[in-house]
C-alpha cells in the first residue's frame, strides 16, 4: 500500500466505528464488553472487520487513484479482502502480529486507560481474544498465501515491512 502512515484515514477508521450504530462497530462501547469469553470478543472484532471494510477499501481505491501511498494499519482488514484488494499490482499488504501475550498485555496497558480500568478478568480475556486474533491471522494468510511479520523485533519492523512489500523505507519516517 505505501511508504508512509495516512494518519487521517486512521484516525476516521475509529471515529466511524466510535460513532456508528452497526452493532458489528458498536460492541465496544458497551461497558461489559471485556467480560465475554475471548472467542465472542474475536467473533465481533473479526465482524468489526468486516463492517468497516467498505470504507476501507474506497480508501484503497481513491490512494491509489491519487497515486498516494498509505497504511492502513489497525485491527479490520481480514486477509480475504486484503488478497481481493491487492489483485491491482498497486495494492500491496503485510499484517504484523504480535505473538507474546505478556507482549500485547504491556502494550494495552500503557496505550488504553479504559484498559487499565478494566477487571482483572476483563483484561485477561481483552489480551487473549488479541492472541487469538493474531493466531487467526497467521492462519488466513497462510492459507491465502499473504505475507504476515511478528511485529518483534520492534527496531527492525519498519524494514521488514518495507522489504516484505518490497518497497525503499523512507528515511525519516516511523
Amino acid at each position: 500500500m505505501g511508504s508512509h502512515f495516512d494518519e487521517w484515514n486512521a484516525q476516521l477508521v475509529d471515529h466511524l466505528a466510535r460513532r456508528s450504530a452497526d452493532p458489528a462497530l458498536a460492541f465496544e462501547r458497551d461497558p461489559n464488553v471485556g467480560a465475554d469469553e475471548p472467542s465472542i470478543l474475536l467473533d465481533k472484532l473479526i465482524k468489526k472487520g468486516e463492517a468497516l471494510w467498505p470504507k476501507v477499501r474506497d480508501w484503497i481505491h481513491e490512494s491509489v487513484e491519487a497515486k498516494r501511498p498509505t497504511i492502513i494499519e489497525g485491527e479490520g482488514p481480514s486477509p480475504r479482502n486484503v488478497l481481493d484488494a491487492s489483485e491491482n499490482p498497486d495494492v500491496r499488504g503485510v499484517f504484523v502480529v504480535e505473538l507474546s501475550a505478556e507482549t500485547l498485555y504491556d502494550t494495552v496497558h500503557l496505550r488504553s486507560e479504559a484498559f487499565r480500568l478494566l477487571p482483572e478478568l476483563e483484561r485477561s480475556n481483552v489480551v487473549e481474544m488479541n492472541v487469538q486474533y493474531g493466531d487467526w491471522l497467521r492462519e488466513a494468510c497462510d492459507r491465502l498465501g499473504l505475507r504476515w511479520l511478528a511485529s518483534q523485533p520492534w527496531g527492525t519492523l519498519r524494514e521488514r515491512c518495507a522489504d516484505a512489500l518490497r518497497i525503499a523505507v523512507v528515511r525519516g519516517y516511523s
